[in-house]
């Protein structure tokens, strides 16, 4: 088999992978990588031999291990090899984009592994998308008086953005690396973010965005993503299908998440909903665009008042918070009847597009998308409506006001979506248990069959590290 050969150890034919991955494993941690200068730890050991048992019986793990183990290298050397005999790439969600750039830097280690193993390992990143440049943001800035920072963004963007002929190669662009004169306020002004509507803009085939997910689809071991991104793959996995569209991360062998233990508030904020009045009623007005009846006009016209009027209220009922830029909103009876009565309008835009949909008014992609994020408003409001479940506040910015619904709970939408699939799902980290059980971190995650083990740090912290803390005097006051 062609995954056989790839594999950095042999598998005959009467052989079983998981033994050979046994004897393998065993062979780098007490003759390799000691042989190379890495430090041989027990505890690091123990590790990679319990973590066999959830690769063999495809489960969820939770491997927790102290501060120094050497988590990452045990679980790289399991995923690399999973994906190699599997021929799907395995998946590595970290915590944020520090973290995985840590990993895939030049003495990170993967290229420590790649060095002391011999292995070539194909290894891409998937970033967050507002880590993106979004040409129509750059464009509108353009249109303006433009920084000249972001004038030179703009003309040192590769030609076949502009070009629209034939036979042209198109590589990947756009990473916020890639532009480190800009600071953050400005990379805010030409960065993707949540309220662009990729799926109509006409720059979508040449986005830089775009193009880097065909890249990194293509990874044969690893794909590295933050937390944050895969669970936006997650929540828009069929939403995206029934658009037409791709998901954003290809199918995967099998799935780590390094600092598991912040995966619950991952979940939480990809699963955040943010109303803006100028995108609602953005939305709404795409639909008069379209040669449509006229019942139907009067229909949409009264929800963009209505949406108005929405906002209005919410804004009569938020509070300043001291010391923070979010608002407090306090849900009256006057409140929660205008979200009633727009919530009742959605419903009868969506009901009203299916006759639009028969009489082919409304191009079927247009279509599509808009009854998408028809949905969307739709179970945002009703999960406002019934705030016991939720957390809401208010946010301004780019003078507009934006109403923003957290859930409080995810498990039942995880245990849907995420551990019902019969693949790998490693936690790692130093802090997934309370008091010896892992009981609390699976039921915030509806995991309900799990594996675990737990295994002490290699170094005595309370021996061989000392903190030193000032007191607070008129000496050394700042």
């Amino acid at each position: 088999m062609f995954t056989e050969k790839r594999l950095p150890f042999e598998v005959g034919k009467q052989d079983n992978f998981y033994d050979k991955l046994n004897e393998w494993i065993g062979d780098v941690f007490y003759d390799i990588l000691p042989e190379k200068g890495f430090e041989e730890r027990d505890e690091q050991i123990f590790m990679a031999f319990q973590l066999e048992r959830a690769f063999q019986e495809k489960k969820v793990m939770f491997a927790e291990a102290g501060v120094g183990t050497g988590k990452t290298i045990v679980y790289l050397l399991y995923a690399i090899c999973y994906a190699r005999y599997t021929g799907k790439p395995a998946i590595i969600a970290c915590a944020d984009e520090t973290l995985i750039e840590q990993l895939v830097k030049e003495e990170g280690d993967i290229a420590k592994l790649s060095e002391a193993l011999g292995l070539s390992v194909d290894v891409r990143l998937a970033k967050s998308m507002d880590n993106y440049l979004c040409l129509r943001k750059l464009e509108d800035v353009m249109s303006g008086r433009a920084p000249e920072v972001i004038e030179d963004v703009y003309y040192e963007l590769p030609q076949f953005v502009f070009d629209h002929g034939t036979m042209q190669n198109f590589t990947h662009y756009g990473d916020r690396k890639e532009f480190p004169l800009l600071n953050d306020e400005e990379w805010s002004k030409v960065n993707w973010d949540y309220f662009q509507d990729c799926f109509t803009c006409d720059s979508r085939h040449r986005c830089g965005q775009t193009l880097s997910r065909e890249h990194y689809r293509k990874a044969a071991d690893l794909i590295i993503c933050s937390q944050d991104f895969y669970m936006d793959h997650i929540w828009t996995y069929d939403a995206r299908k029934r658009e037409g569209q791709i998901p954003l991360l290809p199918e995967s062998s099998c799935v780590v998440f390094d600092e598991g233990h912040l995966v619950e508030y991952a979940a939480q904020k990809a699963l955040t909903y943010r109303l803006k009045q100028t995108m609602m009623e953005q939305l709404l007005t795409r639909l008069l665009q379209n040669d449509i009846r006229e019942e139907f006009a009067h229909l949409v016209e009264e929800t963009i008042w209505q949406t108005e009027r929405f906002f209005d209220v919410l804004q009569e009922n938020k509070k300043e918070i001291a010391g923070s830029d979010r608002l407090e909103i306090t849900v009256t009876e006057k409140v929660t009847a205008e979200a009633k009565r727009l919530y009742a309008k959605i419903g009868e835009v969506g009901d009203a597009l299916v006759f639009e949909s028969e009489m082919h008014t409304v191009n079927t992609y247009d279509l599509n998308i808009v009854d998408e994020h028809l949905d969307v408003l739709e179970h945002s409001l009703r999960l406002f409506m019934h705030e016991k479940n939720v957390i809401t506040w208010g946010e301004e910015g780019d003078g507009a006001f934006t109403l923003v619904i957290m859930p409080r709970a995810v498990e039942e939408v995880l245990q849907e979506k995420v551990f019902s699939k019969k693949i790998p799902y490693i936690f790692s980290s130093a802090t997934l248990s309370n008091n010896d059980s892992f009981a609390f971190t699976a039921n915030s995650l509806g995991v309900k069959d799990y594996l675990s083990f737990s295994v002490a740090s290699p170094f005595d912290y309370e021996e061989q590290m000392a903190v030193n803390l000032l007191s607070h005097t008129k000496e050394n006051e700042w």
